[in-house]
């Protein structure tokens, strides 16, 4: 049976009244949008609900609520009851699903101000980042344009390479220590400090995820405790995760009955296990020739940076003519740091057999100053860890310290930062999904089994199966009326 609780109270419905719901697939639309379902209510029955809104005296009544819509066991929707009109028969309202939902409660925040966890500032700590896992990395980077009073001008992390250490002062002054998140820790924490559950999470299968760091600078000045989102850039959480599923194919299944979260990825429509679907009724197929022929245009953010220079033509993709009518450009907000690899000499502390001074080269990163100040700037890098040791190609040449840096593109790594090549961005997360001819759609009516209503988001989260054929849904629609499912309409693309 159709019912609205209302502050933990049902209401009464009419007999009549009739619910139609419709869902689309965040895998194939922008995030999810704001849907408002309205509702008339007789004033009798549920007067008691709103704090008696038909007297004539009484105009101070809260007009806003929080509400859920269920189908016998299962929730179809919740959100924010708002009352519009009144008479002495009626109250009409509608419930507004954004303003309850993930995106509408956190996806406005910015991520620099949000409680994504904190830990005891310790040299302790960032050390333990160059060899274990953290949910940072405290990487070696130079950059010329940084200079604080007290610090070592120019770096960033400098390591003390005889014990591979961070080094906290050289020549008696201190230098400036800055670490980097894991972009994988991020996402998982956005969700689980928001009160969610991550129930499946597809990066957790594609290893390479924990090798991504978001590369943004900041300056310490030695505090007490060290806050994750210090080090993160000034961009709201649904401006993050849109960039996560522009750049990587990710996409965030929400179950808010549940506060479950499901991460997908494009690269699975293939090769998972479809859901079997039975047909309740004759499917018809309809052809949109704008959506023929489509051509994709993928490109990172364009900065001023001679550092990325040499990159210009890998941080663009286009999968056909770029003339074409049918041309969809994907932005993305974010792009690769500037690096230039250099060595520099130094004395290792140590003495050789000889009797000679030992010294050390260290190979760092010089990143971009062009953005020094822009506190939106989103750059990504791949770091592989520390290659703990120290290597002699021979007795006479001076032995170089191995330290992987972070990069665009590392050998060994499964994918790179960059939109071009065999492992590029293209070619892992999105040949998949641009691949499939969305001009040619198919609408179906299901079955009207109530279990589907368990979770209707399961049909998005992978393709389906109905007689015989694989399918991306769409979109769904379902109606209800009183103790009825009328019908659980879909809309389909082959694949």
């Amino acid at each position: 049976m159709l019912q609205l609780i209302i502050e933990g109270k049902r209401a009464v419905l009419s007999p009549d009244t009739s619910l139609s719901v419709q869902l689309k697939n965040s895998l194939l639309t922008d995030s999810e949008e704001d849907s408002t379902y309205p509702f008339t209510l007789p004033v009798s029955e549920n007067r008691h609900i709103f704090g008696f809104p038909d007297l004539i005296n009484n105009n101070d009544f809260i007009r806003q609520y929080s509400g859920m819509v269920m189908f016998g066991p299962y929730q179809i929707l919740s959100g924010e009851v708002i009352i519009t009109d009144i008479s002495d028969s009626e109250i009409e309202l509608y419930i507004a699903t954004n303003n309850r939902s993930f995106w509408g409660k956190f996806g406005k925040k910015y991520l620099d101000e949000y409680d994504l966890g904190s830990e005891t500032w310790s040299y302790d700590a960032f050390n333990s980042s160059l060899r274990n896992y953290k949910p940072y990395v405290c990487i070696q980077l130079y950059d010329p344009s940084f200079d604080v009073e007290g610090y070592i001008p120019e770096w960033y992390n400098r390591w003390q390479m005889v014990y591979s250490r961070l080094q906290v002062t050289q020549n008696g002054i201190k230098n400036n220590i800055c670490p980097f998140m894991r972009l994988k820790e991020l996402i998982e924490r956005i969700f689980t400090n928001s009160g969610y559950t991550i129930s499946y999470n597809v990066m957790d299968e594609m290893g390479y995820f924990e090798n991504i760091l978001i590369i943004h600078r900041h300056t310490f000045n030695e505090p007490s405790t060290f806050h994750y989102n210090e080090v993160l850039p000034h961009i709201t959480i649904q401006e993050f995760l849109e960039e996560c599923r522009r750049k990587f194919g990710l996409v965030f299944f929400i179950n808010e009955a549940g506060r479950t979260v499901i991460i997908r990825s494009s690269v699975n429509l293939r090769t998972d296990n479809a859901l079997p679907l039975e047909i309740f009724d004759n499917f018809q197929k309809t052809i949109d020739s704008e959506s023929e022929n489509k051509v994709y245009k993928f490109t990172d953010k364009s900065v001023t940076d001679k550092l990325i220079d040499a990159y210009a033509a890998d941080l663009v993709y286009i999968t056909g003519d770029e003339n074409s009518e049918n041309l969809t450009t994907v932005e993305c907000i974010s792009t690769i740091m500037g690096t230039e690899n250099k060595l520099e000499q130094f004395f290792s502390g140590e003495i050789d057999s000889l009797g000679e001074s030992v010294f050390l080269s260290v190979r760092y990163t010089l990143l971009s100053t062009a953005s020094q100040a822009d506190d939106t700037e989103f750059r990504l890098a791949v770091y592989n860890g520390l290659a703990n040791r120290i290597e002699y190609a021979d007795t006479i040449t001076i032995p170089i310290a191995q330290y992987v840096v972070p990069e665009a593109s590392l050998v060994g790594v499964g994918f790179n930062l960059l939109w071009t090549g065999e492992k590029g961005l293209y070619n892992v997360f999105h040949r998949a999904l641009c691949g499939i001819d969305t001009s040619l759609s198919v609408e179906m009516e299901l079955n009207r089994d109530i279990r589907l209503l368990n979770n209707l988001q399961n049909m998005f989260v992978c393709s389906v199966v109905c007689r015989n054929q694989r399918f991306i849904v769409r979109e769904q629609e379902i109606e209800f009326c009183g103790d009825r499912i009328v019908s659980h309409k879909i809309t389909a693309i082959p694949v």
